[in-house]
């Protein structure tokens, strides 16, 4: 399916960047000082968290105007619900979250002993609106393709096993990114990676005016993040991982997907015992890779 968005759609996409640059100018400095909204990163320095808000605020109009451009378009009502979804998630971690339960067995056991953390909050939750993405997406998907005008109805159980696919892919990918975010600008660098991808990929005009305003966003706010003035926190890192996962979902075969999602697995299970920027920073390769998508020597 070829792109053809409505101008208003076009602008829309465009004002991403300049809304982005805007707020990442005021929003920090009433985070710290008026909401106490600051954590210390990994320098020991106090810095503003929750600035993921900026970029929901900068791609709303775009989530917007996505939908009342493709009515008929149920994939563009999904990205008007994920994106703002995950972001709220993220963003009652990044007020409320105890950090002393890391990862996911810290969160289990501390449910265990009787104690609801805000990551559980945020992976049942997470979880419930991944699901109803995936059976949404991957239904629409089954019930539209079609070849020489024949609508073709692929099985239930391959549909549902695509449809749990889905999910997967868009939770892990939600919180694959809050894994990866624990250096300044590095979750938004792999998104923008990974967006520039799919991009190239997608004809889908949603998918492709949601994620193209979401990347102008990216870049307008990073050089914010790697001066150390803000961090996005939860809310940014979530939205980002349920965008990507989302988008990919939409564009991706199925073995597709199965790869994407060992891969996933993978960097939880890995993380469940190990620290990623260690990991990173102690292979050269993808140390300098590292330093280069975030903009450090």
């Amino acid at each position: 399916m070829s792109v053809n968005p409505s101008p208003i759609l076009i602008y829309t996409t465009v004002s991403a960047a300049p809304i982005a640059w805007l707020l990442s100018k005021a929003v920090p400095r009433v985070f710290l000082e008026k909401c106490n909204l600051g954590r210390t990163n990994f320098e020991g320095k106090q810095v503003p968290t929750a600035c993921g808000v900026v970029l929901l605020v900068a791609v709303l109009p775009t989530l917007a105007c996505a939908v009342v451009s493709h009515p008929h378009r149920p994939e563009a009502v999904l990205f008007a619900f994920a994106a703002p979804a995950f972001a709220l998630l993220g963003l009652v971690d990044d007020i409320w979250g105890d950090r002393s339960a890391g990862g996911f067995k810290g969160h289990l056991k501390s449910l265990l002993a009787g104690k609801i953390t805000t990551g559980i909050i945020k992976a049942l939750f997470g979880g419930a609106a991944a699901l109803g993405c995936g059976f949404a997406l991957t239904f629409r998907q089954g019930t539209l393709s079609s070849t020489h005008g024949l609508i073709e109805r692929q099985s239930l159980l391959q549909n549902s096993v695509e449809a749990v696919l889905t999910t997967a892919l868009i939770a892990l990918c939600a919180n694959g990114l809050n894994l990866l975010d624990t250096r300044p600008s590095r979750a938004g660098s792999i998104y923008m990676l990974f967006s520039v991808i799919l991009l190239v990929w997608s004809r889908e005009p949603p998918a492709v005016a949601v994620s193209s305003a979401l990347l102008l966003a990216v870049v307008a706010y990073l050089p914010a993040e790697r001066r150390r003035e803000c961090m996005m926190g939860d809310t940014g890192a979530n939205m980002l991982g349920a965008v990507l996962g989302l988008h990919a979902a939409l564009i991706l075969e199925m073995w597709q997907k199965a790869v994407a999602l060992a891969a996933l697995v993978w960097l939880h299970l890995y993380s469940e015992n190990h620290s990623l920027s260690a990991a990173i920073e102690g292979r050269p390769i993808l140390n300098r890779l590292d330093k280069a998508l975030r903009g450090e020597k």
